[in-house]
């Protein structure tokens, strides 16, 4: 398809056309039209005022191609300087219109005659590009999130085999550990904002500095953490369960899992930033490193092979912070040796502390603050579990660590959202942004209905193996499996819609709603079952799995009125 036309009024008709015909909305046709009429005026301004400005549009199968085209003035043949000079104002209009992945800009000077030529995918073509680009982040991410896991569950797993009483105690001894994580999760989850926008204006400079900010934060709280379960870890344990076995259990394995904080806030840290600068490869075999210390010790610890005593619990501990320790040191090495990498631009100037500090603690409060709360409600309804009979808890602890694996494509879900759109945020592309941000609620869609089929098959098969839960346990599953899955399925929607509130600052906006969830819902639930057992246990149960279907709606409320869409530095 070829197009022709050197008629002003003709080329804005054409251009409309060609971009309507490409699935551009009528609101973006109109924006594009005027920036690129506006600029075209300028630049044939600056050429030759006297000659005709031509349009001609070819079409490939994937692309549009637009060549816009003035003759040079016969008098004034001009240097690549001065070319260079006349094409700013068409390079300002293409870095306004931002229009996606796959766009390309080009000048040419050939006979006598100056041309641009603008390539635009088709607007499907952008988007299975996009849906492309994602998934790859996505697998990537799951796959990290998998390997931390079956590091983080697979002594449970294998405590499983053992007792039903070391499983239920470290379980909820990884209670405690999740208070933890997510706490640094938060903190790390501001960094990563910053990252994705500093990352989209290749200020280097500014990204070491927010990851060097961000290590000294986490690690001052990691530090408060470790103390808390390394002196009183039984007191900890209390508060989830009161059957002396379980505190037994789970504080010998607090105790020592502790040292692992410490470790954590380096790596955990500098993943974060390794994955805004697309080196997830180095993430995933750091993880893949650890992992496989973690398995291997928790085989030769936990049932005492190879001729090394069993020492169950302890074991499962140690050989938690062995991984913890060897992902350090790998990270570290890793650091040092590839510090080049890190200056990804040319910028010398000076990096705004004040501006990068302001911005970290203005998402890092409300995110932090909005974690404690949600914890407070979760841990409380934890506990509220935890007074019901052995089997129900074993049951509720089986579910958890199952659909912890399942979910873990959820929480990349909500990273992957965090960089494509913070990049985009980061360039001032606001459209591109959003776009951004709609195409992965409708991959969240998807990969919430396959978590659900997922969870269903993985429950029904490892019934099959020689777990140790008794048939009453058993009786529980299914109702359980009903609403961990429609609560997974909301998860994904809210971890998408948090990473598009969090890259845009509205950190607050989400500690509002959890907060409203944890103290009018979840904490007041809770304290009515601990003290009055008012609730039949599956009522309960039920209860205790629908945070994500309440909070929800109120997130995708927030991002539709796009106060999100502004760049934070």
């Amino acid at each position: 398809m070829k197009i022709q036309n050197c008629e002003s009024d003709d080329i804005s008709n054409l251009l409309h056309m060609s971009l309507l015909n490409l699935g551009y909305s009528k609101k973006k046709i109109t924006q594009y039209v005027l920036l690129i009429e506006e600029a075209l005026a300028k630049w044939k301004s600056d050429l030759n005022p006297e000659s005709e400005l031509c349009f001609t549009r070819e079409d490939t199968k994937e692309d549009a191609v637009f060549v816009f085209s003035v003759k040079e003035r016969k008098l004034n043949p001009f240097s690549r300087e001065t070319v260079a000079e006349y094409d700013k104002p068409i390079r300002t209009m293409y870095d306004k219109l931002l229009i996606g992945v796959g766009t390309e800009l080009k000048f040419r000077y050939r006979h006598g005659v100056n041309e641009i030529v603008l390539r635009l995918p088709k607007h499907n073509i952008m988007d299975t590009l996009f849906n492309r680009t994602a998934i790859s982040f996505l697998i990537t991410f799951a796959l990290q999130i998998i390997v931390q896991n079956i590091a983080s569950n697979i002594d449970i797993l294998m405590l499983g085999f053992k007792s039903s009483s070391a499983m239920s105690g470290v379980s909820f001894a990884s209670q405690l550990v999740l208070i933890h994580t997510l706490i640094f999760m938060a903190l790390t989850g501001a960094v990563s904002s910053l990252f994705s926008q500093l990352y989209g204006q290749r200020k280097s400079s500014s990204v070491l500095y927010a990851l060097k900010l961000a290590v000294i934060v986490v690690f001052l709280f990691n530090t408060v953490e470790f103390f808390a379960c390394f002196l009183f870890p039984e007191k900890l344990m209390g508060l989830y369960t009161d059957i002396p076995e379980l505190i037994s259990e789970g504080s010998r394995y607090l105790k020592i899992v502790s040292f692992s904080f410490l470790l954590e806030a380096f790596y955990v840290v500098f993943y974060a930033f390794l994955r805004v600068i697309d080196k997830r490869s180095v993430v995933t075999k750091l993880l893949v490193a650890g992992c496989v210390v973690n398995v291997v010790l928790n085989a030769l610890l936990i049932f005492g092979l190879s001729g090394i005593p069993s020492l169950g619990v302890t074991g499962a501990a140690i050989a938690t912070v062995a991984a913890s320790l060897v992902q350090f040191v790998l990270s570290v090495v890793y650091y040092f040796r590839n510090r080049k990498l890190f200056f990804f631009d040319t910028d010398n100037k000076a990096v705004d502390k004040k501006n990068i500090c302001r911005a970290y603690f203005k998402n890092a409060a409300p995110t932090l603050a909005q974690h404690i709360v949600y914890l407070v409600g979760l841990n409380f309804m934890t506990a509220a579990v935890g007074r019901l009979n052995a089997d129900i808890i074993a049951a509720y602890s089986f579910i958890n660590t199952i659909n912890s694996y399942i979910f873990s494509i959820k929480d990349g879900c909500g990273q992957v959202t965090t960089i494509l759109t913070g990049i985009e945020l980061g360039k001032n592309n606001f459209e591109g942004a959003k776009h951004n941000g709609a195409l992965m609620k409708k991959l969240g869609v998807k990969l919430g209905l396959l978590n659900i089929f997922a969870l269903f098959v993985l429950v029904f098969l490892l019934q099959i193996l020689p777990f140790k839960l008794s048939d009453a346990s058993k009786l529980y599953l299914l109702p359980l499996t009903i609403i961990t899955s429609i609560n997974a399925f909301f998860g994904y929607m809210n971890n998408i819609n948090n990473g598009m509130l969090y890259v845009g600052g509205e950190a607050r906006f989400i500690s509002i709603v959890d907060a409203v969830y944890a103290l009018c819902i979840s904490l007041p639930i809770s304290l009515i079952a601990i003290n009055t057992g008012f609730f039949a246990p599956m009522v309960l149960l039920i209860l205790s799995k629908i945070d994500e279907i309440i909070t929800s709606f109120p997130k995708k409320l927030g991002v539709d009125n796009g106060k999100w869409l502004r760049n934070i530095v």
